[in-house]
């Protein structure tokens, strides 16, 4: 099933910009067509969806109620010849348009949800199980080198994931406030050590970034995400299996204070969930 979402999700993107093209080509030959102006509308808003996601991407977006109703309007507009008379209905356009929607409902539904078990490896209150990581310099990283202080783990499943990029740049703005409550943070990532390299370089707050090669710790923590790579981005040196956006708070002993796994990648935790756990855990 991961398989095929990997294979969906770069369909989709190509479907909609291919198909942007065609629209426009058809909309502005003559005669109007109502149909073409149908598809137009309905793959327009799907696609700049996309875009403004890879240009201001979000740690979190909801329903995305407005698209689905401008790509019902698509639709609505190809059946438009259908009810009046002076122009003929083109069957082609209507069943674009239909199978646009058919796709983002399932973007929305399957796609989106990861359908993730949570582990029962990590849950609050337990200790944090040992594993090995790497430093983006190579040299073997310790999970009992994160006892002594509080550690904040984010692992992301890599550079290509958007909202990912958004939670990691959130999380620098609130890197002072995690400071202040003696939080390092730790962002893990299983690509490859040069792609987190050029990540890191973004910012000033001081960030552990480590690799997990092979997905070994990943495995340990019940947080593997087989095939959750979208197709085609091996070509850019990902790996087709990754891990699920996980984020672990633990104290100074190694024990689980927080830990969020997500079900929906389109969702990353509110830092204020977590500040509040950690200002709960020095009050006690």
């Amino acid at each position: 099933m991961n398989r095929l979402k990997s294979i969906f999700i770069t369909l989709f993107v190509n479907y909609l910009a291919i198909l942007l093209i065609i629209a426009t080509y058809w909309l502005f030959s003559e005669p109007f067509s109502w149909g073409w102006l149908g598809v137009e509308i309905s793959v327009l808003f799907p696609f700049l969806y996309y875009i403004v996601s890879y240009a201001q991407p979000k740690p979190r977006t909801g329903k995305l109620w407005l698209v689905s109703y401008l790509i019902l309007l698509g639709f609505i507009l190809t059946m438009v010849p259908a009810f009046v008379h002076t122009y003929e209905l083109d069957k082609t356009p209507v069943w674009l348009a239909a199978l646009t929607y058919i796709l983002w409902f399932l973007y929305e539904t399957w796609y989106s949800s990861l359908r993730h078990i949570t582990s029962e490896h990590i849950r609050e209150g337990q200790m944090l199980p040992e594993f090995s990581l790497q430093t983006l310099d190579h040299k073997s990283f310790d999970s009992s080198q994160l006892k002594g202080h509080r550690s904040l783990l984010l692992f992301y499943p890599g550079n290509w994931s958007t909202h990912s990029m958004a939670q990691i740049k959130e999380l620098s703005g609130y890197y002072d406030e995690l400071q202040k409550r003696g939080v390092e943070v730790y962002i893990i990532s299983p690509q490859p050590h040069g792609l987190s390299k050029k990540l890191s370089s973004k910012y000033e707050a001081p960030f552990h970034f480590l690799a997990d090669p092979g997905n070994k710790a990943a495995q340990k923590l019940g947080i593997l995400h087989k095939s959750g790579t979208p197709a085609g981005l091996h070509l850019f040196g990902y790996h087709s299996d990754t891990v699920y956006p996980t984020l672990i708070i633990t104290d100074e002993k190694g024990e689980i204070l927080f830990t969020h796994e997500t079900n929906n990648f389109r969702y990353r935790p509110d830092p204020q969930m977590y500040l509040k756990v950690l200002d709960k855990y020095a009050a006690s």
